[in-house]
């Protein structure tokens, strides 16, 4: 089954599990990993329609991109369901599925296309972003609680329920956690993660309101340690999450940290530390306050007298500035609540960096992106993003066709905004080969004396001699063409054998077919004689090949029409054809008609 096609099924199952009377509305995604080898898992969710201002769920289905339902006990254990937010925030997961559709639009919404052998194709792809856009963000409260930070600590812990009241506001995801550093070797901790990243913001302001100011020693302290611990998973950061520390504190850092200070297998330094602050994504807001010589001052040694002092002044503002953050300096107690509160609101609305990335089976297909990402700017006004996409398959065909899966994800800043399925066919390889450059010039000749000429349905834009078309992506039509008939009297009849020539056009200039084939050719509608044959029969009616047909060229090949006994009237003639390869863009089996007409003999 199609990947497309999964969202008929998922309603066909959900309808049998669902009472007649209830009428539902139907939500989907999908996993951003892999479920089962190559195979993502669809989330189909049947909940009350809009109209009843209520999104409860009412049943749900999981599917597989082949199609095969998963139960829902089954995907638990795989542990991805944490990624689409299901379990007690399902109903509040179904509201911003719903509000995110407005909030970001990705255009085309899917890619489904065919691409053979050694063929590239070049495709826009534009994503709006809303400015209401609301985000999925974790945000980390660390704190220097050395000796002179005791004014600071008070200001916050006086404030920090307002704080969080005041971002939750705004209608954004947030999650957030608390920690606080200290130094070594003397005092009793370096860093102390006190509160792992939660939504329980009672948890939040009872670790902040444990801050107490104390130790120290001597100028530097040990952020450097702090920060790189808080660089891990192991503290709750959420997957495809916007990650933000808050850090302030009145001192410069110790630049190293050695090996022999922390007990790490490893030194820290400022380079370390913003390289893996990067790693996972992590923006760094710094807020040097009143009481030292601030955040951007100039380490010395001090108590470390195993490591050699390499750090200079300015540390906190280039941590920030290389983490997509923001620096403030000299900020005292009484500023220090709304100096928060502030650059967070800021943080939010800021975007370092906005990226497409392909991931799945089909990323290896995607030869470039065009401008790779977009940032960094302040989300002010709706903004739209243009990225420039070029596939190009290097996998050979085979007897069968290939199908590769995946995703185009949108990421702000580690943050997954949304998707957009692809589903790309490498088709199977064609063995037709025909081509006779002499016979060809002689049977255009002899089609272009014909008296009679019917284009096809399917491409009334195409004429002939025309070559003037743009190449419309996904989808690129030859034009067919019958002729027929010495004379104008020449018509079909009802009983009558007629020579026919068909023509097909390729009106694009700068694409190829290649080994062009009509497959079947059928006519409708086609009585049944007394002796079982068709009352109107078409010689040959499939394989007819074309061969390859150059820009703005065609190629004609005859076939005859035996009509016996036939009714006067409209009849239909369809073709289906495939196209083996086309050069330069993609190219795709077809479907196209004839209306002719036959007259009483």
């Amino acid at each position: 089954m199609k990947t497309l096609n999964l969202i008929e099924e998922a309603r066909k199952i959900l309808k049998a599990k669902i009472p007649k009377e209830q009428n539902f509305e139907l939500v989907n995604r999908k996993t951003i990993l892999p479920f089962k080898s190559e195979l993502y898992l669809n989330e189909f969710l049947a909940i009350k329609p809009l109209a009843d201002q209520d999104l409860d769920l009412i049943e749900s289905v999981y599917l597989l991109d082949t199609g095969e339902e998963i139960d829902k006990k089954s995907a638990l254990k795989k542990g991805i369901w944490e990624i689409l937010e299901i379990g007690d925030k399902l109903t509040e997961s179904v509201k911003e599925t719903t509000l995110k559709s407005k909030e970001i639009m990705i255009s085309p919404e899917y890619n489904k296309f065919s691409l053979p052998f050694e063929t590239k194709l070049c495709e826009k792809i534009k994503v709006t972003l809303s400015k209401y856009l609301k985000r999925k963000a974790d945000i980390y409260f660390l704190a220097d609680t050395t000796g002179s930070m005791s004014g600071s600590l008070n200001a916050v812990k006086t404030s920090i329920n307002n704080i969080i009241t005041s971002l939750n506001a705004t209608g954004n995801d947030l999650n957030y956690g608390v920690g606080n550093y200290k130094d070594f070797p003397n005092d009793s901790y370096a860093f102390q993660n006190q509160q792992n990243i939660t939504s329980n913001t009672a948890n939040v302001t009872a670790a902040v309101n444990n801050w107490i100011a104390g130790g120290g020693s001597d100028l530097p302290e040990g952020q450097l340690y702090a920060l790189d611990q808080i660089a891990q998973t192991s503290i709750g950061w959420r997957p495809g999450s916007k990650r933000i520390v808050v850090w302030f504190g009145d001192a410069p850092g110790h630049d190293p940290i050695c090996s022999s200070i922390s007990g790490l297998p490893y030194n820290i330094t400022e380079a370390s530390v913003i390289a893996k602050l990067n790693s996972l994504n992590i923006s760094v807001i710094s807020i040097s306050t009143t009481g030292s010589i601030g955040l951007n001052g100039t380490p010395v040694t001090g108590n470390y007298t195993s490591c050699t002092n390499a750090g200079t002044s300015g540390q906190a503002t280039r941590i920030s500035s290389q983490t997509g953050g923001q620096t403030y300096n000299g900020i005292n107690a009484a500023a220090l609540a709304v100096t928060i509160t502030n650059s967070i609101l800021l943080s939010l609305s800021t975007i370092n960096k906005l990226e497409l990335l392909p991931v799945g089976s089909f990323a290896p297909l995607v030869s470039s992106i065009k401008t790779p990402f977009y940032g960094p700017f302040i989300l002010d006004g709706d903004k739209s993003f243009d990225f420039d996409v070029e596939f190009y398959s290097k996998v050979p065909c085979g007897e069968e066709e290939k199908i590769f899966t995946g995703n185009f994800n949108v990421i702000a800043d580690g943050e997954l905004l949304t998707f957009k399925p692809v589903e790309i066919t490498i088709p199977p390889c064609c063995k037709e080969k025909c081509t006779n450059k002499k016979y060809e010039d002689a049977l255009i000749k002899e089609s272009s004396r014909k008296y009679f000429k019917v284009h096809s349905v399917g491409t009334k834009y195409c004429l002939e001699g025309e070559c003037c078309h743009i190449i419309s992506f996904p989808e690129i039509k030859p034009c067919f063409t019958l002729h027929w008939g010495d004379s104008k009297d020449d018509e079909l009849e009802t009983h009558d054998t007629e020579v026919v020539y068909i023509t097909v056009h390729n009106p694009i200039a700068g694409v190829r077919y290649t080994n062009l084939i009509i497959e079947k050719i059928i006519v409708t509608p086609n009585q049944i004689l007394p002796n079982e044959e068709h009352s109107f029969e078409v010689v040959p009616d499939h394989l007819l090949c074309f061969g390859s047909i150059d820009p703005c060229g065609k190629s004609v090949r005859k076939l005859a029409f035996h009509l016996r006994n036939a009714k006067p009237g409209s009849y239909t003639i369809d073709i289906e054809y495939k196209i083996c390869g086309i050069e330069i863009i993609d190219g795709n089996k077809g479907k196209d008609s004839f209306k002719v007409e036959l007259v009483d003999s």
